[in-house]
């Protein structure tokens, strides 16, 4: 019995002693440049399974008895570039805390530090991890000081950098068991303004709470207050940021100071924000497990015009949402004033209502939407269904737009109009390649454009993409100019859209028209190429005729200068089919410029067998040493006869005649 007590003792110290010798040994080992070396080694390797764009370590220092000391660490985003740099981390940590799974670090210190969250490319799509089993349990940590000296926070988008944070000193104390709990303070600076932060943080049972949250970025300032996310919500937020803090931090222009008060109990959400005299107030119900939410938002902007120049009016906007990431229902209506010209429109300001009811959910939507307003009695009703595609793009399957006014414009104005109405059919893709197609007519009567007046107008469209083709018919009836009757028209076209860096360009080519003047005189014709762009407006080849009438024009417009072109060649144009005042037949080659507000215009015209009315004269006194004229002055003067022709018996009054 002794001698196995002896072998046993003998084991047991052997074996104590192999430890410390393998415990000494690797102590020493790791004392040494070269140990130290490899543990740097080893140490990259394992980052990279957390950052596996790269991770290096400069150097490393010091001893595990006393500070460790880790010079040049470098941890990379996926595509390479650096997102985490230290210049120097100084590390004390307790030995004897391991043994009960505890990384207790009495000293962490950071030098120089650099945190850079730029955009990064799209992650490849991979196969989800599998849980690695056992792990012999887990592990706390515990820094109970942690500090920065010389830090920056750079976070950009793809277009601009939304933070940049420098000349960060923080201290921080964090804890690390089943959750996580930070207690921390900041100072800083940001394009050139002064950033003070405190906060109490912790992470547990996926829970986010804010305990106590204090920010100051200038003259702007947010407080939280006992605030969770969690399964509920619940807490107080309270934000104030003048236009100028807003605008020298992060370069966005705010019609006014902005103030946002949020308080929430059990997931019950009370938030208001107001500017510039708008409140925004939500009442909601939410949810994070099921991520949805449900309420009331109520939008109140009694005067547009302090926050854009542009709007004039103010008004109420409400919502009704039940939402969730695959379904989204809800009610929208709009309630407001807008001013507008008196002189223009016959009043001074329109009210206006719209309500927008919407169902959507990933697969699809259908949208309603009903609006009206005072002025000509306007109305409008728009319903549109749109559904996803299995390539990830959005079709408008069917929709339908009526809508009618009557009694729209001024005397003062240049237009107006005594009743219209509109029906429209669309339907076609709409992401990520538009290409809808429209068709449907348009009809209005007693429509003025300054003296130009038109009693009846109809327009048929059928567009096969309403981005780049379209065809049309338009008829205009009774067409006057002032009391004077033109007539009546019609025209069928098609043309074309196209994009261009200088601006957009409209091609028309007319198929296909017929005119019926005053005297009921018919001219038809085909052909003719209308150009619209950004600088002029040019129509080409324009051709025209009636029996053995026939014009061909062509009109260039200038916008900017106003200046103009025109060439008309007309060939036996009889006039009663023009006016039933006139007869005879004339032609003409005229051409016709106004460049820098001067005309100027060269040609030659024929006429033959031409008859006008007669207009009254008035009787003119003689002068002294002068006869009256015989037929008391009647205004005219005698033409002589043409061969085989008698002279008028009154001297041609009234009438002349010329050869062809």
């Amino acid at each position: 019995m002794r001698r196995v007590w002896r072998w046993t003792k003998r084991v047991v110290l052997g074996t104590i002693v192999l430890l410390l010798l393998v415990i000494g040994g690797a102590l020493i080992f790791i004392h040494t440049d070269y140990g130290r070396d490899f543990v740097r080694r080893k140490a990259e390797a394992a980052l990279l399974d957390s950052f596996p764009g790269g991770a290096r370590i400069g150097r490393i220092e010091g001893s595990v008895f006393g500070t460790l000391v880790i010079d040049d660490l470098r941890l990379n985003s996926r595509d390479g570039k650096p997102m985490i740099i230290v210049g120097t981390a100084r590390v004390k940590i307790s030995l004897l805390a391991l043994i009960g799974k505890t990384v207790h670090l009495d000293r962490l210190e950071l030098e120089d530090v650099t945190f850079d969250k730029h955009p990064l490319p799209e992650m490849a799509a991979k196969a989800p991890e599998t849980p690695k089993q056992g792990g012999g349990g887990s592990w706390a940590i515990e820094i109970p000081r942690a500090s920065v000296l010389r830090g920056r926070v750079v976070v950009a988008s793809a277009t601009r950098t939304v933070l940049d944070l420098t000349d960060l000193e923080a201290q921080a104390s964090i804890s690390v068991d089943h959750g996580i709990t930070i207690a921390a303070h900041a100072l800083g600076s940001s394009a050139g303004k002064s950033v003070e932060a405190t906060a109490l943080i912790s992470y547990v049972n996926e829970t986010l709470a804010f305990p106590l949250a204090v920010a100051k970025l200038d003259e702007a300032n947010v407080f939280a207050l006992a605030v969770y996310l969690g399964p509920r919500v619940g807490g107080v937020i309270r934000a104030n940021v003048p236009a100028a803090t807003a605008k020298a931090m992060a370069g966005i222009t705010l019609p006014g100071d902005a103030e946002l008060v949020v308080t929430a109990l059990d997931g019950n959400v009370d938030a208001k924000a107001t500017m510039s005299g708008a409140t925004v107030r939500a009442l909601l119900d939410t949810d994070l497990v099921a991520k949805s939410a449900k309420g009331l938002v109520i939008v109140d902007v009694p005067d547009a015009t302090r926050l854009d120049k542009r709007i004039m009016g103010g008004g109420i906007v409400t919502a009704s949402v039940d939402a969730s990431l695959e379904h989204v229902r809800g009610m929208l209506t709009v309630d407001g004033i807008y001013r507008v010209d008196q002189a223009t429109v016959g009043k001074d300001r329109i009210h206006a209502t719209s309500v927008i009811a919407v169902d959507a959910t990933l697969a699809g939507a259908w949208v309603f939407l009903e609006g009206g307003a005072d002025l000509g009695a306007t109305r409008a009703t728009a319903i549109a269904e749109v559904t996803k595609g299995k390539d990830g793009g959005y079709t408008l399957t069917k929709s339908t737009v009526i809508a009618a006014a009557s009694k729209v414009g001024a005397r003062k104005t240049d237009l107006a109009v005594g009743s219209i109405t509109a029906n429209l059919r669309a339907s076609g893709s709409l992401y990520p390649k538009p290409e809808l197609k429209v068709n449907g007519s348009l009809g209005g009567d007693r429509v003025r454009y300054g003296d130009l007046s038109v009693q009846t107008v109809d327009l048929s469209l059928n567009a096969a993409n309403v981005t780049k083709l379209a065809s049309g018919h338009l008829d205009l009836g009774t067409v006057r100019k002032g009391a004077t009757l033109l007539g009546s028209a019609s025209l069928a076209a098609h043309g074309s859209l196209t994009r261009t860096d200088a601006g957009n360009v409209v091609a028309i080519e007319i198929d296909s028209h017929t005119i019926t003047t005053a005297s009921q005189g018919t001219w038809t014709g085909s052909g003719g190429h209308i150009v619209i762009d950004p600088a002029k407006i040019t129509l080409a080849n324009l051709h025209t005729g009636s029996a053995g009438s026939k014009v061909v024009a062509d009109v260039a417009f200038t916008k900017a200068t106003k200046d103009l072109t025109a060439k008309v060649d007309a060939q036996q144009v009889a006039l009663e089919t023009i006016t039933p005042k006139a007869k005879g037949m004339v032609g003409a080659h005229l051409e016709v410029s106004r460049r820098g507000g001067r005309w100027a215009g060269k040609g030659h015209f024929t006429a033959a067998k031409l008859t006008f009315p007669k207009q009254p004269t008035l009787a003119s006194p003689a002068l002294p040493g002068e006869a009256a004229p015989p037929n008391g002055g009647a205004g005219s003067s005698a033409s002589p006869a043409l061969p085989g022709e008698a002279a008028p018996p009154n001297g041609g009054a009234g009438s002349s005649a010329s050869p062809a």
